[in-house]
């Protein structure tokens, strides 16, 4: 009977043990990598070259969404450990925000360019 409860306190130990880690360590990571991932999809419009501004308003509106998740990501979710991490890695998740932004509110295509660019400078893996 003692082994029994050994056994169970074990088990409750190793599972509350494996939540934290999933919880606190691997979860932001995933949905972190989600969101650049669903960043890097909508950009791919504006980098065929016939884009036009006056149909780009979905992948605008998509873009801007994404601003919105990931500066809010950032600032509620993200543990200190992993903000570190990427900004020894250079990667200023403020600085992707102010550029979303740029490509939403841009109306020539040549900024937009630019800024596409810029955008993927920045997204490193």
């Amino acid at each position: 009977m003692k082994m029994l409860y050994i056994g169970i306190i074990t088990g409750f130990l190793a599972g509350s043990f494996g939540y934290i880690v999933f919880r606190f360590l691997l979860k932001p990571v995933i949905s972190y990598k989600y969101i650049k991932k669903n960043i890097i999809k909508n950009i791919k419009y504006f980098e065929d070259e016939n884009f036009t501004i006056d149909k780009a308003s979905e992948s605008c509106k998509n873009l801007n969404q994404n601003a919105k998740d990931l500066s809010e990501f950032y600032d509620t979710s993200m543990p200190v450990w992993y903000k570190t991490m990427l900004n020894s890695n250079n990667e200023n998740v403020y600085d992707i925000v102010n550029i979303l932004i740029k490509i939403t509110s841009s109306t020539k295509k040549e900024h937009i360019t630019k800024h596409i660019k810029e955008l993927k400078n920045k997204l490193t893996d």
